[in-house]
């Protein structure tokens, strides 16, 4: 009799027919080894994991290494440096927070909020950037004393305790001012990546400050209190005049969010005990703030800020 053998490659077999090959004693010993390897590296990875999690210096390492290593990375990404340089940026907070807490370092916090300023000042400068600049201004104003705090359906903004108030504003003013006229002047040079940041973050300290300082329900000497509001009205009318006329957006926006709130509280710091006093108020308050919006639909740097 004879005997035909037939030969196929393994191109020429289907995913059945391979798995059938394996439904053998041999096979079956070689899909448990297999999978008895796969598990036990499974197993033995999932341990290291979990000890290294174990150990805080490990961690710690891990995120000073990772913050150092995304800023470094970003020097030779141009293109994407942003991604990296952002996030390394903000993890080096993170990073000096951890260990501070691991290691049981106290420092003050306001120090530690300056420190913070002053190295994000070094990078923003070093890689020319504007968002870290951002960061470092943020950073410099928390160090004042200037807080956001977010509770369940609140939102505070403003500072830590009356005594920093006035200092807060100060500085910030001075801030405000110097920049702006170092820029007016064509002399802010390499300080352009700290632009944003002054423009929003001081001038909303700053003005926060000054109406505060100028509410009458805040405690001061009424000297002190007219001084105050007459700072706040120069403060107000400045930042739009000089914003609109050097075309500085940041400025002009500012300018007019605060004066709107400054003279909207100027109406409701008005006495008034009756019920007609008090509608009065009211139809003032709606009346300046309609007026207020129609200059706000005519102003084209405002409409152009706005918009884009």
């Amino acid at each position: 009799m004879e005997t035909i053998a037939l030969a196929c490659s393994p191109e020429q077999l289907t995913a059945l027919q391979r798995a059938a090959g394996y439904v053998s004693l041999t096979g079956t010993v070689k899909l448990l080894g297999a999978l008895a390897l796969l598990v036990g590296i499974v197993y033995v990875f999932w341990g290291a994991i979990e000890m290294l999690l174990e150990w805080t210096g490990f961690i710690e390492v891990a995120i000073w290494v990772s913050a150092v290593g995304l800023v470094v990375l970003s020097y030779f990404i141009e293109e994407w440096q942003i991604f990296a340089l952002l996030p390394g940026s903000a993890l080096i907070a993170g990073a000096a927070m951890y260990t501070a807490r691991l290691r049981k370092i106290t420092v003050n916090p306001r120090t530690a909020r300056a420190l913070l300023a002053l190295i994000w000042g070094v990078i923003a400068l070093f890689f020319g950037s504007p968002a870290v600049g951002f960061l470092s201004v943020g950073a410099l104003m928390v160090s004042m004393g200037f807080m956001i705090a977010k509770t369940p359906l609140c939102t505070a903004i403003g500072f830590e305790n009356d005594s920093v108030i006035a200092p807060a504003t100060a500085q910030s003013v001075f801030l405000l001012l110097g920049y702006t006229a170092l820029k007016v002047a064509g002399l802010a040079g390499v300080l352009f990546v700290f632009e944003p940041g002054i423009f929003w973050l001081a001038s909303l300290v700053s003005m926060i400050g000054v109406l505060i300082l100028a509410s009458k329900w805040y405690e001061t000497a009424g000297n002190v209190s007219l001084l105050m509001n007459l700072c706040a009205a120069a403060l107000y009318f400045g930042a739009i005049l000089a914003g609109n006329y050097f075309d500085i957006g940041a400025l002009a926006v500012m300018g007019t969010v605060f004066l709107i709130l400054y003279a909207s509280e100027k109406i409701l710091e008005i006495p008034a005990s009756s019920a007609i006093g008090v509608g009065a108020k009211i139809i003032m308050l709606g009346g300046f703030l309609m007026f207020a919006w129609n200059i706000m639909q005519t102003n084209p740097t405002l409409q152009r800020i706005m918009a884009g």
